[in-house]
C-alpha cells in the first residue's frame, strides 16, 4: 500500500499542493501506521468506510463499476464478432493480448461522461458542498440512476451485434478455413 501511496497517489497532479481525501475500505492494510504516516506526509486525510455497506458508500460500486465493465464487455464481444482472434493448435480461441485488454479498458473509461463519475461521489457524500444544498442526491438510487441510464448515454455504439450463435458459427468458419 505504501509503493501505491508513493508511486501513484504522491505523483497525481498537484498531490502536494492541496490537502486530499483518500476514502479507504476498512481493510487492514490500509490502516496500518506505515500507511497513515505517509498518508499524512503527502497531506491526505483518510475516511474508512466500514465493512459491508459497500455498494452505498463507495462511488465505484454505486455508480461507475457496472458500466465501465458493460463496456469492457462490449468491446470483447465486438472484438469476438469481428473475427480478429487466433485460434491455438487445438482450435480454441486464443485469449486477447494485454495491450488489446489496455486498449479496452481505455476505452471503456472513456465511455464513462464526466457527470456520471461527479454524480457518483455525491451521491455517496464524499463531495457534497457543506451547506445541506445537494443532501437530496445522497444514496439516490431512483430510476433515474447514474448506473441505471448509463446505457442511453454512452456504453454502446449501437451496432448490432451477433448473437452466441453467429460467433460460434464464425469460429467454426475459420477453423475449416
Amino acid at each position: 500500500m505504501v509503493d501505491w501511496i508513493t508511486t501513484v497517489w504522491g505523483l497525481r497532479p498537484r498531490a502536494l499542493l492541496l490537502p486530499s481525501l483518500l476514502v479507504l475500505d476498512s481493510f487492514r492494510g490500509h490502516l496500518i501506521d506505515s500507511v497513515r504516516r505517509k498518508l499524512k506526509e503527502l497531506r491526505t486525510k483518510i475516511a474508512v468506510t466500514p465493512g459491508g455497506p459497500t455498494s452505498v458508500l463507495q462511488p465505484l460500486d454505486v455508480s461507475l463499476n457496472k458500466p465501465f465493465k458493460d463496456n469492457v464487455r462490449r468491446l470483447y464481444t465486438e472484438w469476438m464478432a469481428a473475427g480478429n482472434y487466433v485460434l491455438t493448435p487445438g482450435g480454441k480461441i486464443k485469449r486477447p493480448s494485454i495491450e488489446m485488454l489496455c486498449e479496452w479498458i481505455l476505452e471503456a473509461w472513456k465511455m464513462i461522461p464526466a457527470e456520471i463519475i461527479v454524480k457518483s461521489f455525491k451521491k455517496t457524500g464524499i463531495s457534497n458542498r457543506l451547506d445541506g444544498t445537494e443532501d437530496h442526491l445522497l444514496c439516490d438510487h431512483d430510476d433515474n440512476d447514474a448506473a441505471s441510464n448509463i446505457e442511453d448515454a454512452t456504453i454502446v455504439r449501437s451496432r448490432s451485434l451477433p448473437t452466441r450463435s453467429e460467433v460460434k458459427v464464425k469460429r467454426n468458419n475459420k477453423l475449416k478455413a
